[in-house]
């Protein structure tokens, strides 16, 4: 015989410190001289319970109801086990009988409350969470699911406060800190999102999800690099996840690692060769690549894969190269992308919902027409019909922001208020061309209102902010950006560039302001019928410039822009560090390879030919596989001269500021291109004293050098046509006296070129002048109204 009391303190001991199996055996050797002790049948059923045995648990669980009908405990751990079982409507009944004989019984509400919680009852479940919460407000499992309903029911102010509770009372709970952090995402409230993944990551560093989380959170916010770095140890922990590998070649892309994100892809389709969501993103990394017909053959996958796959589908159709091969390529590629943009318009939906929403995400897939500007054609035709189709998705989703406007009445200050909008608020060259305006405007005539739409900020964005009254950085967000804008009440928005960044050109597809403007910073016709003027240059424009755009064409005097003069360091680096022979003549060629048509190849041998001595320095693409197919044109141009471009050539690697600018120091010549003239670079360069050769064409965007040097009355490199800019090259490369001279010239007037306030005082004249015309129209329209009444 044992003593019945001394053994249940033992086997209760035993079960406290884990050890369940003589817990076990003592509790059973219980039972065996008293069958009915309710003491060795809870304990018994808890163990059983917790071991996962849950029929021997609900076993004894009844037998201890039969002896003890109003024990809530007993019936509230029959309820956890067979909630345990997934019997939930068994489990409710049973904590509701606790409860009744306990009203008091937190835990039994708690658990009611999730029983209810999984049958998909939320009022009750928050009834029940609330009433566990009332009892013990330390109770920091109810507030985490109470803040779970509430989110989705959309109390987020209610839900944030009990998630907050939680994570006071239980602080070491990461999964707590990840449901704050996804709260706080849908919101777009990503930098405190991204404080509670990274708490939860501090805690369990192996949250999969969290990293994940925190990787798309820094990803949207454009902190690509910080991004991949998430996805590669999401990846380190589970590595066969193709969403992550997805995500981790789309940061990739916007870093223009296009090889690396390739990679991933590929990775990608060995996990599942048939998701065409991956051979769309693989095709993207592979056009980027200017792998042009494979990118086509994985677009075509895609589509076989799903056929409704509209940002493909128009990927496909609108698809261009990045550098052409010869000039027969341009002509192919521009006729095939008139027919998609034809074909797709056509076929496109205006009149359903889902019609203009798949005309959008194809809009927005296909990004913006930028590559098509550097063909060296009139695209005025084309840009219609593109600006014609942006302008009407947008009128059907915004119709409200697509109205004709009034013009406010001006401030008591009289003055005008201009916004300025851009993604490029930064250390670039938009920035660089519009900033002057901003700074030398008349603050007595003007309020200035800036909207920053890009990622990144930097001390070129500080200057625009601190040139505003008013400025804005809002990223990502077109509703939030037109209501800020609409609120402002614009007498005129400047858009200083439309064409490169996609967002851009949807905004500019509105009407935020009477008066819609935008500058040169691309300079090539919006076709948007909401843009109403373009502000260029009066030195810059043909004299038939009007015809190539749908705005009406604003000249304004000189270079149309107040450009400040760089700062231009003392030389730092000699000709050998920058990877250039000593004994050459320098002939620098630093645009952007895909302003290098492949019809003016030939200009560098025939240089070459007459300067032995010369030396081309190219600067690479961000593509190693783009700058590879260019050196193949180079060397296919020279060996048809019987030249090994090698002896002539170099391509240099990217280069950071000071470099670029030792760059400029050690050359000897500037070699404009042909279709697309040098702007920001050539200002650079006539800065470092470096004679500029330039060959105007027919449009605006190919006449920026020859502006410029009208500007500075410095004719004499300005070539009619290949021939002469081959002969002035030429003379300027072995004729060291005449090259003199023009630096001699260049350093003398600069002060007629830099920080040229004549364009501020036209640009200021010319707002004035809109804006009071069309004040007076409103005033002449009621006082018709009036004398009408």
């Amino acid at each position: 015989m044992i003593n019945i009391s001394e053994a249940i303190v033992s086997a209760f001991q035993f079960y406290q410190t884990g050890n369940l199996s003589h817990a076990e055996w003592i509790c059973q050797q219980i039972l065996q001289q008293q069958p009915n002790s309710t003491e060795a049948l809870d304990l018994l059923g808890r163990m059983a319970h917790q071991v996962g045995k849950l029929e021997e648990a609900i076993a004894y669980y009844q037998k201890l109801i039969a002896l003890l009908p109003d024990y809530a405990e007993a019936y509230y751990r029959l309820g956890s086990a067979l909630q345990s079982k997934g019997q939930l409507a068994e489990a409710i009944a049973f904590y509701q009988h606790a409860i009744k004989l306990q009203p008091d019984y937190t835990e039994a509400h708690y658990n009611l409350g999730y029983a209810f919680h999984q049958q998909g009852n939320l009022p009750a479940a928050i009834e029940h969470y609330q009433q566990a919460i009332a009892l013990n407000p330390n109770q920091a499992e109810a507030h985490a699911n109470l803040a779970h309903i509430l989110q989705h029911q959309g109390q987020i102010e209610a839900a944030i406060t009990h998630y907050q509770q939680a994570i006071a009372i239980k602080p070491d709970v990461p999964e707590i800190f990840y449901n704050l952090g996804n709260l706080l995402k849908q919101q777009n409230q990503l930098d405190a999102a991204m404080i509670q993944y990274q708490w939860a990551l501090a805690l369990n560093p192996n949250y999969i999800d969290a990293h994940l989380q925190l990787g798309t959170s820094l990803h949207s916010l454009g902190k690509y690099e910080e991004a991949i770095i998430c996805y590669q140890q999401a990846l380190t922990l589970e590595p066969n996840v193709l969403d992550t590998y997805l995500k981790l070649g789309w940061a990739l892309m916007h870093l223009s690692r296009f090889e690396k994100a390739t990679h991933c892809f590929q990775q990608a389709l060995i996990l599942n060769p048939e998701h065409p969501e991956v051979y769309q993103k693989l095709a993207l990394a592979l056009a980027s690549q200017n792998q042009l017909e494979e990118a086509i053959t994985s677009f075509q996958k895609a589509l076989h894969l799903n056929s409704n796959f509209v940002e493909a589908y128009w990927q496909s159709h609108l698809l261009l190269p990045i550098l052409y091969d010869t000039q027969e390529q341009i002509q192919h590629w521009r006729q095939r992308f008139c027919r998609g943009l034809n074909h797709l318009i056509q076929q496109s939906d205006f009149n359903s919902n889902e019609g203009i929403r798949q005309i959008l995400a194809g809009l927005t897939a296909s990004a913006t027409t930028f590559l098509l500007s550097y063909q060296g054609f009139n695209d005025r035709g084309i840009q219609r019909k593109y600006g014609t189709l942006v302008h009407r998705v947008m009128a059907t989703i915004y119709p409200q922001w697509t109205k004709p406007m009034s013009m406010p009445q001006l401030s008591h200050q009289r003055k005008i208020r201009v916004g300025y909008l851009s993604a490029y608020f930064r250390t670039h060259t938009v920035a660089s061309l519009t900033l002057g305006w901003l700074k030398n405007c008349d603050k007595e005539k003007l309020e200035i209102y800036s909207y920053y739409i890009g990622s990144k900020a930097d001390l070129t964005t500080a200057e625009i902010y601190s040139n505003s009254d008013k400025y804005y950085h809002i990223y990502g967000d077109l509703n939030s950006i037109c209501e800020q804008v609409i609120a402002d009440k614009l007498h005129i928005l400047v858009f200083t560039d439309i064409g490169m960044d996609s967002l851009t050109t949807y905004i500019a597809g509105l009407r935020l302001a009477p008066i819609q403007c935008m500058t040169w910073g691309h300079p090539v016709t919006s076709g948007l019928p909401t843009i109403d003027y373009f502000l260029s240059s009066d030195l810059m424009e043909p004299q038939n410039a009007q015809s190539h755009y749908w705005e009406k064409l604003v000249r304004l005097p000189n270079i149309g822009i107040c450009y400040q003069k760089p700062v231009v360091s003392e030389l730092t680096k000699s000709r050998s560090e920058l990877n250039l022979r000593e004994d050459t003549i320098i002939y620098l060629c630093c645009q952007s390879l895909f302003k290098y048509l492949p019809q003016f190849d030939t200009i560098f041998p025939k240089i070459a030919q007459r300067v032995p001595q010369a030396q081309f320095a190219f600067v690479s693409h961000p593509v190693p596989v783009v700058t590879a197919q260019f050196i193949t044109r180079l060397s296919r141009a020279f060996a048809n001269l019987k030249l090994n471009y090698k002896d002539y050539c170099v391509i240099l690697p990217r280069l950071e500021r000071v470099d670029y600018f030792n760059l400029n120091l050690v050359s000897n010549v500037f070699l404009d291109t042909f279709s697309w003239s040098g702007g920001n670079t050539t200002l650079e360069a006539i800065a470092c004293g470096l004679p500029i050769v330039t060959c105007p064409g027919e449009f605006m965007r190919s006449r920026h050098s020859y502006g410029i040097l009208k500007r500075m009355g410095i004719t004499e490199t300005i070539a009619q046509d290949e021939i002469e800019y081959v002969e002035i090259a030429v003379r300027l490369g072995i004729d060291t006296n005449w090259r003199q001279e023009i630096v001699q010239k260049i350093y003398e007037r600069h002060h007629w070129l830099y920080n040229d306030k004549t364009c501020v005082t036209a640009l200021e004249d010319f707002y004035q002048r809109v804006v009071l015309s069309q004040l007076g129209k409103s005033d002449s329209l009621k006082k018709t109204n009036s004398g009408a009444d």
